[in-house]
């Protein structure tokens, strides 16, 4: 999976390449995984990053910019062309989970198109991202999951991801309460970057959690000190579901 927005090449892969562009290397991408993992199969998806904090307040009050429909819409035909999931990626500012979430309403109603969330920018109603430490609770993620369960079954939807992008400890509160929601299918991401020997510790402690359903690695192309090859990630016990380049 390719993460990143095309407002910034700091943000990560996706800003380095056009829609068409990214979709082709990590549909490569996730080719060289499928040759390499058994009967397991790799499907390539994009994360675009659909709302993004910032550091000063902005006109809607929450301290997020987003991205406009047309954009959206632009990487989501991409994904049709390229057989790929699209998955929007929610910053949160000063609002709640479920209210961002239920922004993207059209477009969840299409069966290509998932949801992460960003736990440390989501700073509550008088916080201020990158200054106040965020957080999101057990309880938010299973809102956020039975509303996407409810768009599964009215459309007849396959299963929605829901994935959690998780740096530090304390930035879930009450993950033991987050439920299994069929129709959902809850990945828990180890965003982490650093050394190899770091990351995979990290890894494995997360994967412990009770919400790591779905486990998920994390490779950071520019801050990771040395970039793990394909093989390298495949050999990590518990091996991840889902493998995030950004």
């Amino acid at each position: 999976m390719f993460y990143g927005s095309p407002l910034s090449s700091q943000l990560g892969v996706l800003g380095e390449f056009t829609p068409q562009d990214a979709a082709a290397r990590v549909r490569d991408e996730a080719g060289i995984y499928d040759k390499i993992n058994g009967n397991r199969g790799a499907v390539p998806a994009l994360d675009l990053i659909y709302e993004q904090v910032q550091s000063e307040p902005t006109d809607n009050g929450l301290y997020l910019r987003y991205l406009d429909a047309a954009t959206i819409q632009t990487y989501l035909d991409v994904a049709h062309q390229f057989h790929e999931q699209l998955i929007l990626d929610l910053q949160i500012g000063r609002s709640d989970p479920l209210t961002e979430v239920r922004r993207l309403e059209p477009f969840l109603r299409d069966p290509s198109v998932h949801i992460a969330l960003d736990p440390e920018y989501a700073v509550g109603p008088n916080g201020v991202p990158l200054q106040t430490p965020g957080t999101i609770t057990g309880a938010q993620i299973n809102d956020v999951q039975n509303y996407l369960a409810g768009i599964v079954a009215q459309g007849k939807l396959p299963p929605k991801m829901l994935i959690i992008h998780q740096y530090l400890d304390g930035t879930v509160i009450n993950g033991d309460t987050v439920r299994d929601t069929p129709g959902v299918s809850l990945v828990l991401n180890m965003d982490a970057f650093g050394d190899v020997a770091t990351k995979v510790d990290k890894y494995r402690s997360f994967a412990t959690r009770s919400y790591a359903q779905h486990k998920s690695f994390n490779i950071f192309l520019k801050q990771d000190s040395r970039v793990m090859s394909e093989s390298d990630i495949e050999a990590i016990n518990p091996q991840p579901d889902v493998i995030f380049y950004q």
